[in-house]
């Protein structure tokens, strides 16, 4: 009894405790593939406010300014720009903690990578068990991530949000165009080309993101890099 009292104490001081461990395995397998591999350096989605690399093979299912939506083998995966991450970093050089540990979840793992101007920054990712399925969350800086799969599929979308993650850039001067009325820092700004690639799916987040935005049209972007260090500067997109 006394044996038995200890665990149950000891899973609830830990918080994020795994009680499978092939999702351990699983997991950290996935993290370990994506720390070793280098981020992907083009872009073939842009917005106003940021661009980032696809895979060819997941599909676009809706986007707004902030956020999409894309399908992978039958499952969602919802990215979102965290807007007031990147105006309280630039105006008050705060860059707050968001991997705090959360409690019931099965997995957690966070720590840094290298994204495609080798900026170096943070992901946290958890798993929860919910219902028949896997809720799979990743954050890092600017970006979230959000997925429900079956087991077989955890390590799959989170190659996924890694390889957007690392290959993403925001624009800075657009995002404090849009949300704040802070006067903008000068920038050194680099022109980049850019195409968006848009696949045509109907999923059941329609009614959350709205209606999708789409410009389809190739052409010149103006990227305003942003140096997670604090100092800012033109980057090579290539």
């Amino acid at each position: 009894m006394k044996a038995i009292l200890i665990l149950v104490l000891s899973l609830i001081l830990t918080g994020c405790s795994s009680s499978n461990g092939s999702i351990d395995v699983m997991v950290n397998n996935a993290i370990d593939r994506n720390l070793s591999t280098s981020a992907v350096k083009y872009s073939n989605n842009s917005k106003e406010l940021y661009a980032y690399y696809l895979p060819v093979n997941i599909g676009k299912v809706k986007s707004t300014p902030t956020s999409n939506v894309f399908k992978q083998s039958n499952y969602e995966i919802v990215m979102n720009l965290d807007v007031s991450a990147v105006i309280s970093n630039l105006f008050y050089e705060i860059n707050e903690e968001k991997y705090s540990n959360k409690s019931n979840c099965l997995f957690y793992n966070g720590g840094t990578f290298n994204d495609s101007r080798n900026n170096k920054l943070n992901y946290a990712i958890f798993v929860y068990q919910d219902g028949d399925g896997y809720y799979v969350e990743f954050n890092s800086n600017y970006f979230d991530f959000y997925s429900k799969v079956h087991y077989d599929f955890i390590d799959d979308v989170i190659d996924t949000m890694f390889t957007i993650a690392k290959s993403a850039k925001i624009n800075v001067n657009e995002i404090v165009s849009a949300y704040s009325s802070r006067p903008k820092p000068k920038l050194e700004v680099e022109k980049e080309d850019i195409y968006d690639v848009y696949i045509s799916e109907e999923g059941p987040l329609e009614e959350l993101l709205g209606d999708s935005e789409y410009n389809g049209e190739d052409g010149d972007w103006n990227i305003e890099y942003f140096d997670l260090n604090g100092d800012f500067g033109s980057g090579s997109g290539e």
